[in-house]
C-alpha cells in the first residue's frame, strides 16, 4: 500500500456532516476545513487505534483530493502495517484505507470520538494527576499553569471537563477547548477539606456552573405549563432550594446567574424574575435586543 500526501478520499454524506460538526467542537480557532480535521483524525489514529468497520469501504459519497501532512504520511509508511486495520485491508489502496478509518471514526458516539481525538491530552492530564504534578495547559487563546484535580462529565454527559486549581481558585474547562498539555515536575497538594467542597459543588451544579459566583434568585412561574416544564426538564436545570409561595409558584434558587440564563432564557412569557433586579433587567435587555434584531 502506497501513501502519498495528495490522496483522493470518497466520503459519505454522513461522514462529512460529522466532520463538519466536530471541526467546530475540537478545532476552535484553527482552519475550519475538512482536510485539516482529517489530518487530526489520522494523527489520533497514530496514537490509539480505533476498531474499523470494513463494510464502510462500500459507503457511497463524494470524492475529493485531501492533503495528508508529512508527519502522518511518515507514520503510516513506517508503522501502519502493525495495525489490525491495515492487516485487514493491506491489498487496498491508501485511499480506501483512509476512508475506512475516517468513516469508522464518524460512526462512534460523541463521547468516544472525544476520547479518541483528545487521547494525548487526556493521557497527559491523567499522568499529572497520578503524580500530583502541575501542567501547562494551552487553549486556543491562552497558556496557563494549573494543578489538575479530575476529569468529569457535565451533568448532561454531553461534554467532558478538566477541573483544576489556578493560583488559589478552582475552575473547569471543557476538554475540547484544550489544544495541548505538558506535564511539569512541580508538585502540588489538595487538602481534604477543599476537595470535599469541590466535589459537593460538582454534584450540585456540575462542572459547567460549579465555580461561578452563587447568589439567591427568586423566580415566579406565571402559569402551570411553565412550572411543569421546569420540573420535568433535566438538561442544565438548576435545583430550587424551596418554594416560597406554592399558590403563587415562587421558587428560590441558590446558584449562578449564568445557570439561570442558560436554562430559563427560553421561558419568555412563562416566568418572572423577582430578584435580583439586575438579573431581571438583564433578561429584559436580552429579550429586547433579540426582538430588535429579528
Amino acid at each position: 500500500m502506497e501513501f502519498n500526501n495528495r490522496t483522493r478520499i470518497n466520503l459519505s454524506g454522513l461522514a462529512k456532516k460529522i466532520l463538519e460538526k466536530d471541526i467546530f467542537i475540537f478545532n476552535a480557532d484553527e482552519q475550519k476545513q475538512i482536510g485539516t480535521y482529517i489530518n487530526k483524525v489520522l494523527h489520533a489514529f497514530t496514537k490509539i487505534e480505533i476498531p474499523v468497520d470494513n463494510n464502510l469501504a462500500k459507503e457511497k459519497g463524494t470524492s475529493e483530493v485531501y492533503y495528508i501532512n508529512d508527519k502522518n504520511i511518515d507514520w503510516f509508511v513506517s508503522c501502519a502495517s502493525q495495525t489490525k486495520a491495515y492487516k485487514e485491508r493491506e491489498d487496498d489502496s491508501s485511499s480506501t484505507f483512509f476512508k475506512v478509518i475516517i468513516e469508522s471514526y464518524c460512526r462512534l458516539p460523541y463521547p468516544e470520538r472525544a476520547n479518541f481525538i483528545l487521547h494525548e491530552c487526556i493521557q497527559n492530564i491523567e499522568t499529572a494527576i497520578a503524580r500530583q504534578t502541575k501542567i501547562t495547559l494551552e487553549t486556543y487563546n491562552k497558556l496557563m499553569k494549573v494543578s489538575p484535580y479530575k476529569i468529569v462529565p457535565s451533568k448532561d454527559t454531553v461534554f467532558t471537563y478538566l477541573v483544576f486549581k489556578n493560583d488559589k481558585k478552582f475552575d473547569a474547562i471543557r476538554l475540547s477547548l484544550i489544544k495541548s498539555v505538558r506535564v511539569l515536575r512541580e508538585l502540588y497538594h489538595f487538602n481534604k477539606e477543599e476537595m470535599k467542597l469541590v466535589d459537593n459543588a460538582l454534584i450540585n451544579f456540575g462542572p459547567s456552573f460549579a465555580f461561578e459566583n452563587m447568589t439567591t434568585i427568586h423566580i415566579k412561574f406565571l402559569n402551570e405549563d411553565g412550572e411543569k416544564r421546569y420540573l420535568y426538564s433535566t438538561l442544565q436545570r438548576p435545583m430550587h432550594e424551596r418554594i416560597i409561595g406554592k399558590n403563587e409558584r415562587i421558587y428560590e434558587f441558590k446558584c449562578s446567574e449564568k445557570q439561570i440564563l442558560y436554562f430559563f432564557f427560553s421561558f419568555a412569557g412563562d416566568i418572572e424574575i423577582i430578584e435580583p433586579i439586575e438579573l431581571k433587567n438583564r433578561f429584559k435587555q436580552m429579550y429586547k435586543d433579540g426582538y430588535e434584531t429579528v
